[in-house]
Formats: C-alpha cells, sequence, structure tokens
C-alpha cells in the first residue's frame, strides 16, 4: 500500500482498476472509522422510557455494549455505496461483498463489518437476534459468518 496526498493506492496486476482502488480505500477508510464508532460502543444502554413513543434506536447486545442502530444502518449505507457490501437479505440472514475488497481487509476490519451487517440484520428483521452470513457476490461462496452469541468466523 502507498499513500500519495492522503490517497491510498492498492497495487494489483489488473492495470485497469487501479484507478477504482485509489477511491475505494480513500472512501472505505473513511467509512470504517464510523463503523468502528458505530458498533464497538462499550457504554452500557440509556434507560428506556415507557412512555417514548419515539421508535427504538438503542439496544443492548447480549455481550453487554449498546447499539446505536441509526449508526449502524448509516454505516451499512456507506458501505453499499463504496462497492464492499453489494446486497443484503435480512430474511435470510445474509449479505453478499464484492470478494476482491473484502480480500483487501484484515481481520479486524472483516470483523467489525461482519458485527455490523449482523446488528443491521436483526433490526431490520426486528428478532433481536444479530448473526449474518457473508458470501461472495460473484461466486456465492461463504466467506465469513458472525454471530454475536458465537463470535467471528472466516472461511
Amino acid at each position: 500500500m502507498e499513500e500519495l496526498k492522503g490517497w491510498f493506492k492498492f497495487e494489483n496486476n489488473l492495470k485497469s482498476m487501479r484507478w477504482y482502488h485509489w477511491v475505494l480505500l480513500v472512501v472505505f477508510l473513511a467509512v470504517f472509522g464510523n463503523i468502528m464508532s458505530a458498533v464497538l460502543i462499550d457504554s452500557p444502554a440509556p434507560a428506556q422510557s415507557p412512555s417514548s413513543n419515539q421508535p427504538k434506536t438503542e439496544e443492548t447486545a447480549s455481550s453487554g455494549s449498546s447499539i446505536n442502530f441509526d449508526k449502524v444502518e448509516s454505516a451499512v449505507n456507506a458501505l453499499k455505496i463504496t462497492g464492499l457490501v453489494k446486497k443484503v437479505d435480512s430474511s435470510l440472514n445474509q449479505a453478499y461483498v464484492d470478494g476482491l475488497n473484502w480480500g483487501t481487509l484484515n481481520v479486524e476490519e472483516k470483523k467489525t463489518t461482519a458485527q455490523a451487517l449482523a446488528y443491521y440484520v436483526g433490526h431490520e428483521e426486528g428478532t433481536n437476534l444479530y448473526w449474518v452470513d457473508i458470501y461472495d457476490w460473484q461466486s456465492g461462496k461463504k466467506l465469513a459468518k458472525f454471530s454475536d452469541s458465537w463470535g467471528f468466523t472466516t472461511y
């Protein structure tokens, strides 16, 4: 990886994709900070007033951390815009990612992305069960899974 005036360049053998990787990594690095702040919050959940008519946007995961679903949704939407996340099917707890870009992430980035997707899917379903299977968009190969109960696994 190389940096030039705030831009990151990911070298590969596909010359037609070099510009794409310059842009994607810059955007992804900016978005990834948003995911980290949205998902990995270690503060207890705030008390909810039973008379509140506002939609519930924070919950406590089984890990005891507070989850702000507005931030999670914003982070997942940003990952869709960058092209890393191609499709999310909440009814099947599945997410499809660009395999080439997934492969450029380190294990912590993959885990945090998977965790954000699991929280997004669980909230969309309304089940409060936070798990997701992650597949390559082109090949359909299972790349990883995350469960709030069982943790993160890559394949």
